[in-house]
């Protein structure tokens, strides 16, 4: 091959190369993974009582992403609202996951922090639970948004309950949790949200309040009592 192919050659080899460049395949470009995050809603019935509205207890989070219209049958669907939106506009309302199980001991220790929708009201200021009963047991479900991945095992007695080495798997994003007793111990369990529509009463009627410290902790714990 003479010179004057050799330089063509070159000049080709070059120009590949900086095309390839140009359109992401010449090197490692590519944008990271970013963490998953999981969504859902909040599907509810009310029961005992009659709302055009509900929204989380104020002092949990307050915002119109968090509000829903309850319809003619008492029923409602509220799209719980994306992670840039909780970790952005409502950060401030995320709470240390150490905090609500306050007393007891988390293995590993985790910094994860969580807004929990465990209680809503009315627009008549009505606070409501979600809770079923099943063999003499009582399950109340909450909704928790967790801001990053974690496992974490709880136990001892806490404002939480008392809890025996219970395992509880969060996932970023929006977490379904099920709070499970027969009056003496407790069991937790955490999973995607549902579509199921959930049961949801008015505490006034559902004579209970043994784990009211748990729904809101900030009752108990001095740095939240401002909210």
């Amino acid at each position: 091959m003479n010179n004057q192919n050799l330089a063509r050659t070159g000049l080709v080899a070059t120009t590949l190369a900086l095309f390839l460049t140009a359109c992401g395949g010449g090197g490692s470009t590519k944008t990271p993974a970013q963490p998953a995050e999981r969504t859902g809603s909040l599907h509810g019935q009310l029961q005992g009582i009659t709302a055009t509205s509900v929204r989380p207890m104020d002092q949990i989070v307050q915002g119109p992403e968090f509000v829903a219209t309850v319809n003619a049958q008492q029923q409602f669907n509220l799209a719980l609202p994306r992670a840039s939106v909780v970790e952005g506009k409502y950060s401030s309302d995320l709470i240390a996951l150490s905090d609500v199980f306050s007393g007891c001991t988390l293995t590993p220790a985790t910094d994860v922090k969580v807004l929990l929708l465990n209680s809503l009201q009315t627009n008549t200021n009505q606070e409501l639970k979600a809770v079923s009963y099943l063999n003499g047991a009582k399950t109340y479900t909450y909704w928790w948004f967790a801001n990053k991945t974690a496992t974490t095992t709880v136990n001892g007695s806490c404002l939480a309950g008392a809890f025996n080495n219970q395992s509880l798997n969060l996932v970023h994003g929006w977490n379904m949790i099920t709070w499970t007793t027969n009056g003496q111990s407790v069991v937790l369990n955490a999973q995607a949200p549902t579509s199921d529509r959930q049961v949801w009463t008015p505490t006034s009627l559902e004579g209970q309040s043994v784990q009211t410290d748990f729904d809101l902790p900030w009752r108990q714990l001095e740095k939240y009592k401002t909210r």
